[in-house]
């Protein structure tokens, strides 16, 4: 009785490890989280979250109405398909980028077109012809790229929006950590939607809060098919807190970065294939066996294949544990 677009659906596996250095999530290491009360739980949350839209939309200088909020932006892409996407419908994206795009375009069947990013870079000459033949109804962009890092110039993006009527999509997951988000180009395009979650920059992985940026026309739609009270009470006042310090979370983010790029140097002069990041993390190559040899050493990355890795940017300690590692790696092993 299982649907057919289900069947040969490979589940989300997560990575549970005990007692390592957890480098493999893009979670921010350093625990920016804020003593929030836990009164009122015997009552349902806040359906809208109007608290929080308000601050975000402060923040971001923009109209709470064209913002809703929920469990990480992976909701937010599963909304998406909700609203939008009957079966058969055709859904555009790179070909290595956030993994759950292809599996909520395979969930709602949907056919996923991938435009090839192999060499890294993605190429938005070959994405918009793809966007004007195929006329899609969904065009996904994470920005920076998961898992390579690479940035799109916002100018290409404005391009894409302007050469077709589908809906243009920018995740910025990662955007925090570097110059190029869209968010002041919403009133320009009708068919631009922006995903933002807390779950990076801002340290709040645990408490699955994202959120989507678009026209107040849309978000009405949107708001349609949202299930009611779909973020908690205590998630919600931890993403207000967060914002009320923002201060503390923007030094991290430049520490992080100043981290990322020690990382690239340290990488490069060992003699890696390592590519250039807007993001909290770096994608490199290595070697064969590089995941299981350097979790003997204690450190947790992600593997995807092909000799290709992502390793989270984390603390200093857990940073400098990783390139222990990688050296110690390199006196049994050739790159």
């Amino acid at each position: 009785m299982i649907r057919e677009t289900i069947k040969e659906l490979i589940p989300y596996k997560v990575t549970q490890i005990e007692n390592v250095v957890r480098l493999d999530a893009n979670e921010n290491s350093n625990n920016l989280s804020f003593m929030i009360d836990a009164e009122d739980l015997n009552r349902y949350p806040d359906n809208d979250a109007s608290t929080l839209k308000k601050a975000i939309a402060s923040y971001l200088s923009v109209d709470q109405e064209e913002i809703i909020v929920g469990n990480g932006s992976s909701e937010m892409i599963e909304l998406l398909m909700r609203t939008y996407i009957e079966s058969g419908d055709k859904i555009l994206g790179f070909d290595i980028s956030f993994s759950m795009y292809k599996i909520f375009a395979k969930i709602y069947d949907a056919n996923y077109i991938s435009v090839s990013n192999d060499n890294y870079v993605m190429d938005m000459d070959d994405l918009i012809n793809q966007a004007v033949l195929k006329q899609p109804k969904l065009i996904l962009i994470c920005n920076p790229n998961n898992p390579t890092g690479y940035l799109i110039n916002k100018t290409e993006i404005e391009r894409l929006c302007k050469s077709t009527k589908s809906l243009v999509v920018v995740d910025e997951a990662y955007i925090e950590f570097c110059e190029g988000s869209m968010i002041n180009r919403l009133s320009a395009y009708d068919n631009l939607i922006i995903l933002r979650t807390f779950s990076k920059a801002w340290g709040l992985a645990g408490a699955r809060v994202g959120y989507l940026i678009a026209s107040q026309q849309i978000v009405n739609e949107i708001s349609k098919v949202k299930a009611p009270y779909n973020l908690n009470a205590l998630s919600q006042r931890a993403a207000i807190k967060a914002l009320e310090n923002s201060a503390e979370t923007l030094k991290n983010i430049d520490e992080i970065i100043n981290q990322r790029e020690y990382i690239y140097n340290q990488m490069c002069e060992m003699g890696y294939k390592v590519y250039k990041s807007a993001a909290n993390f770096l994608y490199f190559e290595g070697q064969e066996l590089l995941y299981d040899e350097l979790l003997s050493c204690g450190v947790l990355i992600r593997a995807f294949g092909n000799r290709k890795y992502r390793v989270s940017i984390g603390s200093k300690s857990d940073n400098e544990m990783f390139l222990e590692g990688l050296q110690s790696v390199q006196t049994r092993m050739v790159i």
